[in-house]
């Protein structure tokens, strides 16, 4: 009777540790697959916002190249319109990274931020600056896509 008893207690003490560490491993399972998907759109995101602010100033430059126009601004609604976009996605992006440039990951940030708001979107942006944007994206969203595919494999910092 008594090792009935006992093997009822072994039993259920190793079937709580078994449902404990199962449920462990879940939780930490879906929480680095919730993490990697929002960090994923967090990248696409930016990827969007940023071919935005690059190709309207480009688009623009090259409109006011091969009209000559002094100021490409206002002449047409068309214009405006994709300047209102370009705007949008530049306070979005703005918004969108943390200042703080002493966390790992975040070097790049001020220098991104400085070079977005040079851009005016009147036809006469600096290819130079349009140039240091696209590769300063590209470093930002290289770590971000080295997490991703880091808590993809599970390893999720706390």
């Amino acid at each position: 009777m008594t090792e009935n008893i006992a093997s009822a207690i072994i039993g259920a003490v190793v079937g709580f540790i078994a449902s404990a560490l199962t449920l462990r491993f879940n939780y930490k399972q879906l929480f680095a697959q919730t993490v990697s998907q929002n960090r994923m759109d967090w990248i696409n995101n930016f990827r969007e916002e940023i071919s935005i602010v690059v190709g309207t100033a480009k688009y623009l430059n090259s409109i006011n190249q091969q009209n000559n126009c002094s100021n490409i601004c206002g002449t047409t609604h068309q214009y405006d319109e994709q300047i209102l976009c370009a705007e949008k996605a530049r306070v979005k992006l703005l918004t969108r990274l943390n200042s703080d440039a002493s966390k790992p990951g975040n070097e790049f940030n001020e220098i991104f931020q400085d070079a977005l708001r040079k851009i005016k979107f009147d036809g006469k942006d600096e290819d130079k600056t349009i140039n240091k944007l696209e590769l300063l994206a590209k470093e930002i969203l290289e770590p971000e896509w080295a997490r991703v595919k880091k808590e993809a494999r599970g390893n999720v910092r706390k």
